[in-house]
């Protein structure tokens, strides 16, 4: 099985702007291609982190108590049940809190958007279509500008939701 390491990403993207003559339409792409690839990357990482730990700690409570059914009047065994779930759920608090999975999702979907648009522009189709290599550049900027600004608006909303819904749970506790 072969792993993704990107570098078939990072070859796209280095090719897309050896095409562009602007320089800068050439720092937007560049920006853009590797600020969402990172955060994709970090998100997914943290994802998977969180996933994986909490799965191990949930299993090792079933494995502790079993040992403890062993060792019948052994007490410590307890403590760690408690610490373990404690973790368990500040993790589960954390991912909730920081959505990893969510985000990661989010932005993976934008950079596919991105190099979609990208494509698009090196195969002057749709809107790339008869025009000349700077009006291509500029509509190439302006799209990916636009699908950034779109991108950061879903992730403003989501997080105005998750605000409300605290404060209703707030508001519920008092």
């Amino acid at each position: 099985m072969t792993r993704y390491d990107g570098s078939a990403e990072q070859e796209f993207w280095s090719g897309l702007l050896i095409k562009i003559m602007d320089d800068g339409c050439r720092k937007i792409v560049c920006y853009h291609s590797k600020w969402y690839s990172h955060k994709a990357r970090h998100c997914k990482f943290w994802h998977y982190a969180f996933t994986v730990i909490t799965a191990l700690l949930a299993g090792s409570v079933v494995i502790i108590s079993v040992i403890e059914g062993f060792n019948e009047g052994v007490s410590k065994y307890n403590v760690v049940i408690t610490c373990i779930s404690v973790v368990t759920s500040f993790i589960a608090i954390m991912q909730n809190l920081v959505r990893p999975q969510e985000n990661w999702v989010r932005m993976r979907t934008c950079l596919e958007s991105m190099k979609f648009e990208a494509e698009s522009f090196l195969t002057e189709c749709d809107e790339y279509k008869n025009r000349d290599q700077k009006e291509r550049e500029q509509i190439l900027a302006k799209r990916l500008a636009d699908l950034s600004k779109n991108e950061t608006r879903k992730w403003v909303s989501t997080s105005e939701k998750k605000v409300d819904l605290d404060q209703i749970r707030n508001t519920m506790a008092d």
